[in-house]
């Protein structure tokens, strides 16, 4: 098999390096290096007197399926821990993007590290992994068509409503033909990846004229301004009607077509679960999330036809609050640990249908059989119930729950520790 380890190694002389604090961190992700590759981790991460980097520039050459890979990545990863670094992964292929994108996810998304994460953005093209640092890292493919110099005659903007208007004109200008589609009360754009390019008018003659255009969010926006738009109104997902009935009426003005229900299932679609005695305590809720474990182990026992299932919580801490209990769980119920395990990292026909666990503004694009909310939000130490509902407080907030609540196909179950008529609108400033 001949050896991994590189026949050749150059390198300065160094006082220190930040490779042992790697290696450490890759360790408690799961991710074990071999003794060469650390000894190249010691020496792309050591370091001067003065704390300089002493290689600026580091490179390796070792022939495929031979640990480069995973060396590549581990740097990265601990840039990102230790550093906050931001971090532009190219590769030759859009495949070998994907595929590196998808190892670092499942890495960031271990037991020790998944607390990091603020965000993990899936759409094909666009992957990126966000921590809540302000550390993110981006994959990129080098012959992605729409690249420099590359033209077509056919340009599809899926998703449009999650694109600013600047970023889509590079792409714009070499197709003959555009096609742009989305849904304006789905996602808006987001600051919290690569952010907007902002116009400076200071820069602007006096009597520059700004386009109208720059004054629309999204790519959708401009579109729908300036064409006419075409409305598809078939709505195949929910299997019952119920489950999309307040999407249709609360967002569409119940102009969706749904299909009528063909049989009755035994339990409601929608199902409720008032947890009493909660408590709102460092923006989590501990009752609410061992009631969520205790709905995956009556799935689990109980499901018939291996149905799917995500579970969406309304902010972060409450998302890493799900995750320590089934934690927990999973070390006293060795079965139910096991369990999870095959179900996050389950594939149908290649395609990633695993158990997750999200917050409420990173599903859009998802769907499984089975969805569970955790409301989260209750009563505190106090006795006051807040109303502060993280991005549901937000502009364009109700866009974030139009997408949530319709990712179902079969069920929906709503843990919550609240009752509706102990919440009071009066003051609300904004539709979510």
């Amino acid at each position: 098999m001949g050896s991994q380890e590189p026949s050749a190694r150059i390198a300065p002389e160094y006082p220190a390096t930040d490779g042992a604090d790697a290696v450490r961190i890759l360790r408690a992700g799961g991710t074990v290096l071999d003794p060469w590759q650390s000894d190249i981790l010691d020496d792309w991460m050591s370091r001067t007197v003065s704390g300089k980097w002493a290689a600026p520039t580091a490179g390796g050459s070792v022939p495929r399926q031979n640990g480069k890979s995973l060396l590549v990545q581990g740097r990265s990863e601990a840039g990102m821990l230790l550093f906050n670094e931001t971090v532009i992964y190219t590769a030759h292929l859009q495949k070998t993007a994907t595929e590196t994108f998808e190892e670092m996810r499942a890495f960031f998304e271990s037991p020790k590290l998944r607390r990091h994460v603020a965000e993990i953005k899936t759409a094909l093209g666009r992957e990126q992994i966000i921590l809540k640092s302000g550390a993110r890292i981006k994959f990129l493919a080098r012959t992605r068509n729409g690249g420099r110099g590359q033209h077509g005659d056919l340009l599809i903007f899926d998703e449009a409503s999650q694109l600013y208007v600047e970023k889509s004109i590079p792409s714009i200008v070499r197709a003959k033909k555009v096609v742009i589609a989305g849904d304006h009360k789905q996602l808006r754009p987001s600051s919290l990846g690569e952010g907007r390019i902002e116009l400076n008018e200071d820069l602007l003659d006096e009597d520059a004229e700004v386009s109208a255009a720059l004054e629309e969010e999204s790519l959708l926006d401009l579109a729908r301004f300036r064409y006419p738009d075409i409305l598809l109104n078939t709505h195949y997902r929910s299997r019952y009607e119920e489950l999309i009935d307040f999407s249709n009426y609360a967002f569409y003005k119940g102009r969706l077509f749904i299909a009528p229900n063909t049989d009755m299932p035994e339990k409601p679609p929608i199902e409720v679960h008032l947890v009493q005695g909660a408590t709102w305590a460092a923006r989590a809720n501990r009752k609410e999330a061992e009631q969520v474990v205790a709905l995956i182990k009556e799935f689990f026992a109980t499901r018939q036809n291996r149905e799917t299932i995500g579970i969406i919580s309304f902010n972060a801490s409450q998302r890493d609050m799900i995750y320590d209990v089934i934690d927990e769980e999973s070390l006293r119920d060795p079965a139910f640990g096991a369990a999870i395990r095959s179900e996050m990292s389950r594939k149908d026909n290649g395609e990633d249908t695993g158990l997750f666990i999200k917050n409420i503004e990173s599903v859009q694009g998802d769907e499984r059989d089975v969805i569970m909310f955790s409301i989260g939000y209750a009563k505190n130490s106090a006795g006051r119930l807040m109303h502060n509902f993280g991005w549901l407080n937000q502009k364009g907030g109700e866009n974030r729950l139009n997408v949530a609540v319709s990712r179902a196909r079969k069920k929906i179950h709503i843990v919550t520790s609240f009752r509706p008529n102990e919440l009071s609108l009066d003051d609300a400033k904004n539709e979510g």
